[in-house]
């Protein structure tokens, strides 16, 4: 089976460097939509059977302009981004500094109000992973950079202090090939790539 893992095309917060809220409706920019154009050309070189995206709303688009109406297409709100709860909308320079006072094991169980910790948010992933492995389908998720940074920090590096240095930029594709069936084990095949280089 083949994951591949794209994050949603530009939406102008993006570019604004704006946190999202959930059940955002920021639509895509023109240039998000070129960034899915783009991730729907190189998505056909591992053909995928199923998509299934984060139901805010520039995932959608993202994984519609994807499918073309010719890959079966779902929702799971497993690949929302972490709930924040109460922190929700707080600028992440503001929320580091009350996640800069704890070590990386702490902030990785801490729940903020209302909200999940990093650990329940990797759990959640994974267990989407887990699902779609038994499938065996070769499946596109379209999710956000925390997720992708969570799914990649556990199943392909095991060390969470990791997660900060990983980056992945809207429009970009990972691509991880399953090793063995017995268990969640996947090697990197293509990673994080933008794609407007290689047209």
């Amino acid at each position: 089976m083949t994951l591949l893992i794209a994050r949603h095309g530009e939406t102008q917060k993006n570019v604004l460097k704006q946190p999202h809220l959930l059940n955002d409706l920021e639509p895509l920019t023109a240039n998000g939509v070129k960034q899915a154009k783009l991730l729907q050309k190189y998505a056909e070189n591992w053909k995928p059977e199923q998509i299934i995206s984060s139901p805010e709303l520039r995932s959608i688009q993202t994984a519609e302009i994807i499918s073309d109406s010719k890959i079966a297409t779902t929702t799971d709100i497993r690949l929302l981004e972490r709930n924040w709860g109460d922190w929700t909308g707080r600028a992440w320079d503001d929320l580091s500094k009350d996640l800069d006072k704890m070590s990386i094991q702490q902030r990785y169980e801490f729940v903020p109000p209302n909200g999940e910790s990093w650990q329940e948010f990797e759990s959640r992933l994974l267990d989407l992973i887990n699902e779609v492995s038994k499938t065996g389908k070769n499946t596109l998720f379209v999710t956000h950079r925390g997720a992708i940074r969570a799914i990649m920090t556990n199943l392909i590096y095991g060390n969470v202090n990791l997660h900060e240095t990983l980056e992945f930029s809207t429009g970009s594709l990972t691509v991880l090939e399953e090793k063995s069936e017995e268990k969640l084990d996947f090697a990197v095949e293509f990673y994080g790539q933008v794609l407007f280089d290689l047209i």
